[in-house]
């Protein structure tokens, strides 16, 4: 009898392992391919609690704009807001009474099914290791092309040698050659001829920047140069911040200070139309007296100005005297003494620059959508001077206390006089400071000598508010205001006639008042946080309004660590929002560390 070999055991056993592997693959796929589904649609719910946050925003700014104490920094509004949950709804929240989410964590609790979201925003305070929950306005940054030279200089030179940057004056130059209109490099700048040797080569841009990124484009600016050691740009310095070349970024000095760089200080986007808080066009100071009265009659309620107020205004418009500001009509000191033919008009101070191109409105009909002016010598149909020139013309007639058009039209400046700026990017140059007015000082001439300003303090609310001097502004806008209620102290010190001891002022008084108060330009004054002559030479160039806004959300959930991070810059022009810039910041990681309590302020 033959035997029988066990063949068919083998293959038997063989098809079974083969099954059960083939079994094991599709079950891992289907896990794998579960969770991926899991985690996508987490992903996008993490993205819709950021849209949720931005939405919050948006119907917040309808309502308070003006009112930074209702959006800048803000914890008990803006962290850890609950969007959705299957477990409890906002009023049952039990993390918005106060009780710790990392506390929470720490102890293993099982938490339900949560999603949130936070706005976030960097600290500039000096000093401050701490996270600000709120949105930015972008007027409280410095205006990169409507800056002057000077103050780009002021700003850029100690944030650069903070982060060991020697050439700050080279790169300063290499900033003001690519916005300006020529291809003539100044000192350490450079035009085409340098940018078409790189690979690949491209063009200097002569022109205004699109964007704070755009800088990277310019000769000399890197990375490390735009956001400093905060790599994830929480505003925090983290361990890998702090540690030398032992991590990424290895260009941190281990001080224990987190230096910004310098793109939280720069912006291309302030413009604000030059309104009252009515939306009404301002009155034009400078315009003629029979124009400026009847404004004043038909715009003004009854009660905002004395009796005597508005007769000195008269007065001030029937010897045709021009003004720098609305705050040139406050009493300064000296100016405002008896005997004084200007009355309560301080004189121009000397040494002090003037208005920076681009701070005055483009020209009437221009449309105003709040981006950065596009312009040129060419568009406006001036031939371009023939050279370089070291001051700007101060031969520009004033008729009828009216800047006359046609030197506002046509003055040019190529950047390089020590305020900046470019035929191109730089938009009309700005009104002269006016020379002190002829005054018949005769005794028998009593009609020309002015009485003293009237006007109070109080009263300077409804002047900044609702007088203007920079004529056919209206929606056409004026870029590059610096927002007193917000900017930090570096932007703020830069600004022309500001001292370092009034700029620390404003940021300090700033802190402890209401937004009724912060509503008004008129603020330091009324508050004597700075002294009146201060006040009067920052005045021209700076606002207490806001139209343009950083806002930075973090979405993420309780029950799951996936989470994403969005920013935008949304001008609010109107109740509508429009969206000019939008990004996703989720591969910097979440970086804001919203549950840890010993970095927020509480008020």
């Amino acid at each position: 009898m033959m035997r029988r070999r066990g063949v068919i055991l083998p293959v038997v056993l063989v098809l079974v392992g083969l099954l059960a592997l083939t079994t094991a693959g599709f079950v891992f796929f289907i896990r794998a391919e579960t969770m991926g589904t899991i985690a996508t649609g987490d992903a996008q719910q993490a993205r819709l609690a950021c849209e949720s946050g931005f939405e919050e925003i948006i119907a917040l700014l309808r309502q308070s704009r003006d009112d930074s104490s209702v959006w800048f920094d803000v914890p008990e509004r803006f962290r850890n807001v609950l969007v959705y949950s299957d477990a409890f709804d906002r009023s049952k929240d039990p993390f918005a009474e106060g009780r710790s989410r990392a506390q929470a964590f720490e102890d293993g609790e099982a938490l339900a099914q949560a999603w949130r979201y936070s706005v976030v925003g960097v600290n500039l305070q000096r000093g401050a290791e701490t996270v600000r929950f709120g949105i930015t306005p972008e007027n409280s940054r410095l205006n990169l092309n409507t800056a002057g030279e000077e103050q780009l200089r002021n700003l850029l030179t100690p944030l650069l040698l903070q982060l060991g940057v020697e050439n700050a004056p080279e790169i300063v130059d290499a900033i003001l050659d690519w916005r300006d209109s020529d291809d003539e490099p100044r000192g350490g700048g450079a035009e085409s001829a340098y940018y078409n040797t790189l690979v690949p080569p491209y063009n200097a841009k002569n022109g205004p920047f699109s964007t704070v990124e755009e800088l990277l484009l310019v000769k000399g600016v890197n990375a490390a140069m735009l956001y400093g050691e905060d790599v994830n740009r929480n505003g925090i310095l983290d361990g890998n911040e702090n540690d030398g070349d032992a991590t990424f970024p290895p260009y941190d000095n281990n001080d224990g200070v987190l230096n910004h760089g310098i793109a939280p200080f720069l912006t291309v986007w302030s413009r604000e139309p030059d309104t009252a808080p009515d939306n009404k066009p301002r009155i034009n100071l400078n315009a003629d007296a029979g124009a400026v009265m009847a404004q004043i009659a038909a715009q003004l309620p009854n009660g905002e100005l004395s009796a005597a107020s508005i007769q000195f205004i008269q007065q001030v418009k029937s010897q045709s005297i021009p003004l720098r500001s609305p705050a040139d009509l406050f009493p300064g000191s000296g100016a405002g003494a008896e005997g004084d033919p200007r009355g309560g008009l301080s004189p121009p101070p000397t040494g002090i620059p003037q208005l920076p191109p681009g701070l005055v409105p483009p020209p009437t009909g221009e449309k105003f959508d709040g981006n950065p002016p596009e312009e040129s010598a060419e568009e406006d149909g001036i031939e371009k001077p023939p050279e370089k020139s070291r001051q700007r013309s101060q031969d520009r007639e004033v008729r009828s206390g009216t800047m006359d058009p046609a030197a506002q039209g046509t003055g040019k400046d190529d950047g390089k006089d020590g305020r900046g700026g470019s035929e191109a990017d730089e938009g009309p140059p700005p009104p002269v400071l006016p020379e002190e007015p002829s005054v018949d000082m005769s005794g028998g001439a009593q009609d020309s000598r002015l009485m003293i300003s009237p006007i109070t303090r109080e009263e300077m609310r409804y002047i900044m508010d609702r007088f203007s001097t920079r004529g056919a502004g209206g929606p056409a806008g004026v870029p590059g205001l610096v927002n007193i209620n917000t900017a930090p102290v570096e932007v703020l010190s830069v600004l022309p006639g500001m001292t370092p001891e009034a700029a620390s002022a404003i940021v300090s008084a700033r802190a402890g008042l209401d937004g009724q108060m912060l509503s008004t330009l008129a603020w330091p004054l009324i508050t004597e946080t700075i002294d009146v002559d201060t006040y009067q030479r920052i005045a021209p160039y700076i606002t207490a309004k806001s139209y343009q806004f950083h806002i930075e959300v973090l979405g993420y959930a309780d029950h799951t660590q996936i989470s994403r991070r969005m920013e935008w810059i949304v001008e609010m022009i109107g109740p509508l929002p429009q969206v000019r810039y939008q990004r996703d910041l989720t591969s910097l990681g979440p970086a804001w560390p919203v549950d840890d309590d010993t970095v927020v302020i509480r008020r």
